[in-house]
């Protein structure tokens, strides 16, 4: 980790270095980089268990959330049996469950008092237990027909999916960007489309007519979108750099971001 982090810290801090006309001391690009290396360690959406998918999605996860339980309560009962594959995909799918299905599980109504679940350690500790091959069989297979009727009992609301989720961190790096640029460079963050131009005129054979290309279309540039192009490739943003950098230029305001307004 720290190997990685010291890498990427090179990275980072050549992007900013190589920017033209750059005048940033050696402390404010240190500064800058400390803060991209915070916003990588963090995911830019939330995860399932905060989203809202389809009632059909909601109902597939349950019922393979029972069906797999189940399955491997009984196999834990047979010591000749491993089951590793089988524990470690049944703890994805409780550690990656959709907060549909997470709601749909909560409000079973108790069918036995002996036996009430807790969401806490069914969601956090129960995964671990399925991974360590020391834990003790038979309590886990206990458990885990519990969690088996839970399922199969669960009836979640009709919802509609929310769809793909933003990535805030995205933008909240483009944005970061942008005052950077602009506090390094002195320039505000831009980008440019050049204008398209014609190609060269070709001559196929010789002695015939010349030909030129239809005019291409110019594409964005500058210094500013390459800034967050490379940014996003070295932090791990998949969101697309120009989508993002547009947003933020959209939106820049020196004296706004700086606090040094009105």
């Amino acid at each position: 980790m720290i190997a990685c982090c010291s890498e990427l810290r090179k990275k980072l801090t050549e992007v900013f270095e190589r920017l033209p006309g750059c005048t940033a001391s050696p402390h404010d690009i240190s500064l800058a980089v400390d803060r991209l290396i915070l916003f990588s360690v963090y995911p830019g959406s939330p995860s399932r268990a905060f989203r809202v998918a389809l009632t059909k999605t909601t109902k597939k996860e349950l019922s393979e959330l029972a069906t797999r339980a189940a399955s491997l309560a009984g196999a834990l009962l047979d010591p000749k049996l491993q089951k590793n594959k089988a524990r470690q995909k049944l703890a994805e799918i409780i550690e990656t469950l959709h907060g549909t299905s997470i709601e749909a599980l909560a409000n079973v109504p108790p069918w036995n008092p002996d036996f009430v679940v807790d969401m806490g350690v069914m969601r956090k500790l129960l995964p671990t237990w399925l991974r360590d091959e020391t834990s003790d069989r038979a309590s886990l297979a206990a458990d885990l027909r519990l969690v088996a009727e839970l399922a199969r009992r669960a009836c979640p609301r009709e919802t509609q999916d929310e769809g793909r989720q933003a990535d805030h961190r995205a933008h909240a790096v483009a944005r970061r960007l942008a005052l950077d640029f602009f506090e390094m460079t002195g320039k505000r963050p831009t980008i440019i489309v050049p204008p398209a131009r014609p190609a060269p005129h070709l001559v196929p054979y010789a002695g015939a007519p010349q030909h030129t290309r239809p005019a291409v279309a110019g594409y964005p540039q500058g210094d500013y979108l390459e800034l967050v192009t490379d940014v996003f490739g070295f932090i791990g943003v998949k969101t697309d750099a120009l989508r993002c950098a547009r947003e933020a230029q959209k939106k820049f305001d020196p004296y706004r971001h700086s606090g040094k307004g009105d």
